[in-house]
């Protein structure tokens, strides 16, 4: 019994993810009393509508540090949970992902690696951890695609809105 339960995702990696939603969901209810201070809601709740407006009204490098750090911060705890999940951690992944991902480990690898360069979100950093991938590589994996879509997002708002 003791060994099962060694594989459930323990508070110490769920709580600071619980945590961080928490204070994610009060900051957006008060979001209309941060709204002159962009880089603080980013901090606290990076929803894009919040990123938009922190892009267009700060340095790009201020942006990129706050947001990122803010984005990434409880990406440990998803890598975590799928390295005590193992390979059920893939069941959280949509259907046709997890066909991609249930081939040779070599295909498994390279796609989990790509899901988590593309869109690095928490199933896919835990499905990062399930397949074997080196903690180094998911950091750097998850940083690229963090920053790649900061800077699109950046860009993106600028030309949009002027």
């Amino acid at each position: 019994m003791q060994r099962g339960l060694r594989r459930l995702p323990v508070a110490g990696d769920a709580l600071p993810i619980a945590a961080l939603s928490g204070v994610s969901a009060v900051a957006t209810v008060i979001s209309p009393a941060l709204l002159a201070h962009p880089l603080l809601l980013v901090a606290l709740t990076p929803r894009v509508p919040f990123l938009v407006l922190a892009s267009t009204q700060t340095p790009l490098p201020v942006f990129l540090v706050v947001a990122c750090l803010r984005l990434c911060l409880v990406d440990i705890f998803w890598f975590r949970i799928g390295r005590r999940l193992g390979p059920t951690a893939l069941d959280r992944l949509p259907r046709r992902l997890r066909r991609l991902a249930s081939g040779a480990p070599r295909a498994r690898r390279l796609t989990v690696s790509a899901l988590v360069l593309v869109r690095p979100i928490g199933r896919h950093l835990a499905a990062a951890a399930a397949v074997g991938l080196r903690s180094e590589l998911v950091l750097v994996l998850d940083l690229a695609g963090t920053l790649g879509f900061l800077v699109a997002l950046h860009f993106g708002a600028a030309a949009l809105l002027g």
